[in-house]
């Protein structure tokens, strides 16, 4: 070690020994946060001895400086991303330097996915820290085995590489090696289909095995259909399921029809496009129908990666584990499958049904906006970002796994700037080529506050009337700050008001009760469109998306009839039809729910 190094550490050992009720004692966890920067974090008050301390392998200390409870170690020789690093302690403790802020200084405005050309096809993938990336290309998307390429990086981290020729119709996915150990999930054995997917084809497992399908680039024919512009404040919003609105035989549809996008726009059938007009609504929002793995583990199987206790049908209905932001759901496509071990999406169906879908609703006058979530990934599936590099692409804990503020196995990294870059690109994608007119963000605020802005920023660059919408909640609850940053957001305020938190003893208004601290002066409020002038949360009515029940918990006629006692909440219905029929109560109730909903000004949700 340099002499003019080592005395500088005695001396500042010394000084700080002298003061050692100010300084910790126990090292809790190491971050790698800059090329020539790790930051160690302490607890306690006893001054360490930082005299014989070490990075392994091979980079030398220049200097410690203490910053509250943290130690911060600047370094001789740079970080490399592709390497492991560990702090060596005099008590022979091996601390793992977890790369941090160091992934940050990486930034690419390269397109991403791959980029069709006349006579050829160039394909970029970022992954920063990997070691290798080959690309595989397959002619049959049921082939085990392709044609495989090394990829060549850039010093931004982007792996590219051309092809001299046209490949519409062909398959594609990525193989990708890197670090091991302390974590890491690299593994160059499955090969995953590309994060900025246009359409994938994926097989019907709970891993979700996808290939990209590289798409020929017809135009569609939207014919003059656009953005429909509707006040913010005059939204009635209804929100449904793609495939529950016809897959039922009473539909009238043929069976291989039913539950898709284009059955959803027949006019000749008794759900769909139709029910929904009649209803008077004029905007839907679509639940989850970004491609998602829609197969859950298997129920009760101890040798499942998670022991599902709480889905004996083992299906992900709704769609809340997204596989790839920039890809229609491929069951939803006419012909579409759940059978075990089958495809969905090979010949790219799904991506001209979503737009014919989109098309339809505009034509009748109504926006479409889609239930979206980048808090989280599926949990369970060959997700892309947890094999390109799952340290860039999720929040972890400091054992290296990952957080779960979500409650869906792990957290987005939205904060990353390509994972930030990756979301809005998502956004703008689906404006632009699908004229989506909106969106409703699943636990918005596990989505930092730099990306909400920049989504705005983005979104209404490409059409100022573009609806926002958050859930307010993730580990936390802010509706004020989404209106300051001039997004709506559900209400659950008004909701649990009115209706109330629960039909067993959080009745509310509806029901005689008053819930929670809710009074005459708060029902006032709702009315009032929950304005932060008289104690709401919201500084326009607009940004108050009003509403009574959603896909979460209870639908309203079943709390209601649950609250007056006429069912119990854990009774088998064995006559759906007659449970269906409104007593004269029941329909009492529900007609004073509805006043009361769109009597409030502001966004209404049903």
């Amino acid at each position: 070690m340099n002499h003019k190094i080592f005395v500088f550490i005695l001396l500042f050992c010394a000084f700080f020994w002298l003061n050692s009720e100010i300084f910790p004692q126990n090292i809790q966890s190491g971050f790698i946060q800059s090329f020539r920067r790790a930051e160690i974090l302490f607890s306690g008050k006893t001054m360490p001895d930082f005299s014989d301390w070490q990075i392994t392998p091979g980079v030398d200390i220049e200097k410690i400086e203490i910053e509250d409870s943290i130690a911060v170690i600047f370094t001789v020789q740079p970080f490399e991303l592709h390497q492991h690093y560990f702090l060596q302690t005099g008590n022979s403790d091996s601390l793992f330097l977890i790369p941090d802020g160091i992934l940050d200084s990486l930034y690419s405005d390269k397109i991403l996915g791959y980029i069709p050309g006349k006579n050829s096809t160039s394909f970029r993938i970022f992954a920063p820290r990997a070691i290798w990336v080959k690309l595989v290309l397959y002619e049959d998307h049921q082939s085990s085995h392709g044609q495989e390429y090394i990829m060549f990086r850039d010093t931004e981290g982007v792996w590219d590489l051309t092809l001299d020729e046209n490949l519409s119709g062909w398959y594609y996915g990525y193989r990708i090696w890197g670090p091991g150990g302390n974590g890491e999930m690299f593994d160059s054995t499955i090969v995953v289909a590309d994060p900025y997917s246009p359409a994938v084809v994926t097989m019907n497992h709970y891993t979700h095995p996808a290939k990209t399908l590289i798409l020929s680039h017809e135009l569609f024919n939207w014919e003059g259909e656009s953005w429909k512009e509707i006040n913010p404040g005059d939204l009635i919003i209804y929100e449904m399921h793609i495939r529950d609105l016809t897959a039922h035989r009473s539909s009238g549809l043929p069976e291989a029809q039913r539950g898709s996008y284009t059955a959803l726009i027949q006019p000749a059938q008794e759900g769909g496009i139709s029910y929904i007009r009649s209803l008077g609504v004029n905007a839907v929002e679509l639940l989850p129908s970004q491609d998602f793995g829609n197969i859950e583990v298997p129920y009760k199987d101890p040798d499942a990666p998670v022991f599902n206790t709480w889905n004996p049908y083992a299906r992900n209905h709704w769609g809340y584990m997204t596989s790839y932001f920039f890809a229609p759901e491929s069951y939803y496509e006419s012909g579409g499958t759940m059978e075990d071990w089958h495809y969905n999406g090979e010949e790219g169906r799904q991506v001209t049904e979503f737009k014919q879908m989109v098309k339809e609703f505009h034509r009748n006058d109504m926006a479409v906006l889609m239930d979206v979530v980048y808090n989280h990934v599926a949990q369970y599936d060959h997700n892309p970002f947890k094999y390109i590099d799952k340290f860039y692409y999720f929040r972890l804990n400091e054992d290296c796994s990952f957080t779960s503020v979500s409650g869906c196995g792990n957290d987005f990294k939205s904060e990353r700037p390509m994972a930030r870059r990756l979301i809005i690109d998502s956004i703008v994608h689906w404006m632009t080529d699908y004229h989506i007119d909106g969106f409703r963000f699943d636990l918005a605020l596990l989505i930092d506050w730099q990306t909400i802005d920049a989504i705005r920023h983005a979104a209404t660059k490409v059409n100022p009337n573009v609806i926002l919408i958050a859930e307010p909640w993730g580990g936390g609850y802010n509706p004020e700050r989404f209106s300051d940053h001039r997004w709506a957001s559900w209400n659950d305020q008004i909701r649990n008001g009115v209706k109330g938190q629960n039909p067993h003893d959080g009745l509310g208004f509806i029901f005689g009760k008053w819930q929670g601290e809710n009074n005459q002066e708060s029902l006032k409020r709702y009315v009032m469109g929950s304005l932060r002038e008289y104690g709401g949360q919201y500084l326009e009515t607009h940004h108050s998306v009003n509403y009574l029940e959603s896909h979460d918990d209870y639908t309203l006629g079943d709390f209601i009839r649950i609250g007056l006692g006429d069912v119990r909440s854990d009774e088998v219905i064995t006559d759906p039809l007659a449970n269906a029929r409104l007593t004269p109560e029941q329909m009492q109730v529900n007609k004073l729910a509805a006043l009361f909903l769109f009597t409030c000004q502001g966004p209404v949700m049903i």
